[in-house]
């Protein structure tokens, strides 16, 4: 194989191309965000790249660039294709990375490794200043020592294992492409956690997140993933753990040793703060978040704001996907995601000008097609909301006049689902049919005396079986 200068856009467009099996010219630079003479140039190297080097064919029809198959042979050896001039942003992953593992780094070293200058580090470095001061931490310069990382112990234990999940997710650790043009990060990962640890790692990692149910999608199982990683790194590098000011859940130690093989104690060790502080979250908490901002806060604003009908399946995909916006955005994930011109109007209706509001409100960051993926979601989810369940009450044992009634409420399209109760029935089983959960609307056929009754949080409505048999009443407006 031929010596290839990829880089991460590079490799992005390819990853794009792969998960959308195709783009065009302006799919790519609406991604990116970059220009149309940008986006050629990378697919013109790409085209080169995998041609030179039998992985596969990028073939070009009605202005849209595929590759043959739709597929890649990427099982090639990236020792023979590693860029040697590291740009920026991979720079910076891999001084976050020493750092976070290391909490400090040496200047000259890094210069030497990187082989930059001492100026061009100094503008990775501010850029990581930047970045690690959204979490109110700092790099502080000790003479003749180094640079240390300086903050909150739980909050450096934290955007640690964060940054971790990160680089899973973009798959620095299994991507060949990754490697390519990032081939310090792997290198040094490699010396601090081999590939036989790192496979028993993902091996109770999965025991984990099944025993506990976690069911929070793949970044949730990159954080636990991550935690044990520094938890193994720790005990073999004999790194004295941080006192983390946290509560415990006793419980949740208990079950944890109590599902582990003896290899897998002495794997995790028996400082597993962070571990029961992950994992409670998950398991106990409504409003699971183990981020910074308040989580609670931001679902009763959505709540509230599209009079949206809280559930516990609702609140936990709420959750699911805030998590995801924030994470990706906050550490930078990319995301290929086929955002179309036309899909721009979306980002101008009511729905996602709020959903703008609160996000703002809060200080969770976002992209344009998270927004636009939250107003399809709340876009359905409020319409079913405006559909009604309602419950039929009829005078007759036989439910003659209220099956009539069901049939004409079905076609209309604010008709949730129909029920039909017998008088008798609807009385004996109050308890039963008094549920307000499950239907917001009561007809009730022949019972004028019951407008004397309460019914909380219910529309009721009466009518006549005359009316009805005599189709004198107006179905479409009765409800």
């Amino acid at each position: 194989m031929e010596k290839s200068e990829l880089k991460s856009l590079d490799v992005n467009v390819i990853n794009f191309i792969l998960q959308n099996n195709k783009a065009t010219i302006e799919n790519l630079c609406n991604c990116f965000d970059v220009s149309q003479v940008n986006i050629r140039n990378v697919l013109a190297k790409i085209e080169i790249f995998i041609k030179k080097n039998n992985i596969g064919v990028l073939l070009k029809e009605n202005n849209e660039y595929f590759f043959e198959n739709n597929s890649l042979n990427l099982n090639f050896d990236y020792t023979k294709l590693q860029t040697k001039n590291i740009e920026k942003s991979e720079r910076i992953a891999y001084i976050l990375l020493k750092l976070f593992f290391h909490k400090t780094i040496n200047l000259t070293r890094i210069s030497q490794e990187l082989d930059i200058s001492r100026i061009t580090l100094n503008g990775d470095l501010e850029h990581i200043k930047s970045f690690l001061k959204e979490f109110n931490l700092d790099l502080v310069s000790i003479q003749w020592r180094g640079i240390f990382l300086q903050g909150d112990p739980f909050m450096i234990e934290k955007v640690s294992v964060l940054f971790i999940a990160k680089l899973y997710l973009e798959g620095y650790f299994h991507s060949n492409l990754k490697k390519v043009v990032n081939p310090l990060v792997i290198e040094f990962f490699r010396n601090s956690i081999d590939e036989e640890s790192e496979n028993k790692i993902t091996e109770l990692a999965n025991k984990l997140y099944i025993h506990f149910d976690i069911q929070l999608g793949i970044v949730y199982y990159f954080f636990l993933k991550s935690i044990l990683i520094f938890n193994l790194y720790k005990i073999k590098h004999n790194i004295e753990f941080p006192l983390l000011k946290i509560k415990q859940n006793p419980e949740v130690n208990e079950k944890i040793y109590k599902i582990l093989s003896e290899e897998e104690k002495e794997m995790i060790g028996d400082n597993i703060t962070l571990l029961n502080y992950y994992i409670s979250n998950c398991i106990n908490k409504e409003y699971i978040s183990i981020f910074s901002f308040d989580m609670e806060n931001i679902l009763k604003d959505i709540f509230t704001t599209f009079n949206l009908k809280k559930s516990n399946e609702l609140t936990k995909n709420l959750v699911i996907f805030i998590n995801y916006i924030y994470f990706n955005t906050k550490f930078l994930i990319p995301s290929y995601y086929n955002f179309g011109k036309e899909e721009g109007e979306y980002l101008e209706k009511d729905i996602s000008i709020s959903i703008i509001e609160i996000f703002n409100r809060h200080n969770i960051p976002f992209k344009k097609e998270n927004i636009i993926f939250l107003y399809f979601y709340l876009k359905d989810l409020i319409s079913e909301s405006q559909k009604q369940n309602v419950l039929i009450i009829d005078i007759g044992s036989l439910n003659y006049h209220g099956k009539k009634l069901k049939e004409k409420l079905k076609y209309l399209e604010n008709i949730n689902t129909v029920d039909i109760v017998s008088y008798f029935n609807f009385k004996v089983y109050s308890n039963k049919f008094g549920d307000e959960d499950k239907y917001e609307t009561y007809i009730f056929i022949d019972l004028p005396f019951e407008k004397t009754n309460n019914y909380p949080n219910k529309n009721c409505i009466f009518i006549s079986s005359y009316d009805l048999m005599s189709n004198t009443l107006d179905i479409t407006n009765l409800l």
